[in-house]
């Protein structure tokens, strides 16, 4: 009788760091995108509620999800957060018990945050010039968002120390531009 085992044969492991980063960025990004479904939800049965997001004149998700730009595919693009933030948190969870996965489920993951990385570049773009209102919960998203990207470039190719430096001037780069965007837009 042979002894099974659940480490796949070509599977990678991937390094604590970014096993925790897969779990903060999943948790956080999962409650951010289903407070704003729930919010969204809320305003469509009554459009006198009033979203606990909306903060003041700047930081309000009611001018938000109120627009064409927050239901691009024709459905609250919270809802994506809501299906992918859960595959983050699970795959950093597994990474954390160092179990190896297969390779490409880390390819999946720096494909899909890339993708999701354009997508939050040109909502970042529409809520600072077009809509001129700042969605609190989105901006979570945003945070949480932009670092997997950047990192799961970095944990494909472990062995380059260029990389790891890239992955964190990128991130650091992004906070710091969308930052002063940011203060420009609204408070200068």
């Amino acid at each position: 009788m042979t002894k099974s085992t659940l480490i796949p044969k070509e599977g990678i492991s991937i390094t604590r760091g970014f096993s925790w980063l897969l779990v903060v960025a999943g948790f956080f990004g999962f409650i951010a995108s289903a407070d704003l479904s729930i919010e969204k939800i809320r305003l469509l049965e009554d459009p006198t509620y009033q979203l606990s997001c909306n903060i003041n004149a700047v930081l309000a998700c009611g001018s938000v999800v109120t627009t064409d730009q927050a239901s691009v595919f024709g459905f609250a693009n919270s809802l994506i957060g809501m299906a992918a933030f859960p595959v983050l948190f699970a795959i950093g969870l597994i990474g954390l018990v160092n179990y190896s996965i297969p390779k490409y489920f880390l390819i999946g993951v720096a494909i899909g945050s890339g993708l999701a990385n354009i997508f939050i570049q040109w909502l970042v773009y529409q809520s600072l010039y077009v809509i001129e209102a700042l969605c609190p919960w989105c901006m979570v998203v945003w945070v949480v968002s932009i670092p997997v990207s950047f990192f799961a470039i970095s944990e494909l190719n472990k062995d380059s120390m260029n990389l790891k430096v890239f992955a964190r001037i990128a991130t650091t780069g992004w906070f710091f531009i969308i930052s002063a965007l940011i203060v420009a837009k609204f408070y200068i």
